[in-house]
């Protein structure tokens, strides 16, 4: 795995939300790549760059919250292995209000 989208721990704006990694074949099956949000298969489309450079993707329609994202691939001999990531999708939490800073006394005339 060489990049994905949105990046781990990313937040994202609420909406459908594409979501992808790119696939480097280095002894792997990059034809059994799938793509899932939250344990649900993404119905994901892979698209071959090279023979050995792979994307996967898909657009999910995703509800405002923390979402997984999970890749899996197996080699060519059966075994899978994967990247799984944090995003979360809407506004983002509001952020407690910093203290206005403390008023500096003016010098005595």
């Amino acid at each position: 795995m060489r990049t994905i989208v949105p990046s781990a721990n990313g937040h994202v704006a609420g909406g459908p939300v594409t979501l992808s990694a790119v696939l480097v074949g280095r002894g792997a099956d990059l034809e059994s790549a799938s793509l899932s949000a939250d344990g649900a298969d993404a119905g994901a489309q892979i698209d071959k760059r090279s023979p050995r450079d792979w994307t996967i993707h898909a657009t999910q329609k995703l509800s405002d919250g923390p979402h997984t994202v999970r890749v899996l691939v197996r080699d060519t001999s059966g075994l899978a292995g994967g990247f799984t990531w944090q995003i979360t999708v809407g506004e983002p939490a509001p952020q407690p209000a910093q203290p206005a800073p403390a008023a500096s006394p003016k010098p005595a005339e």
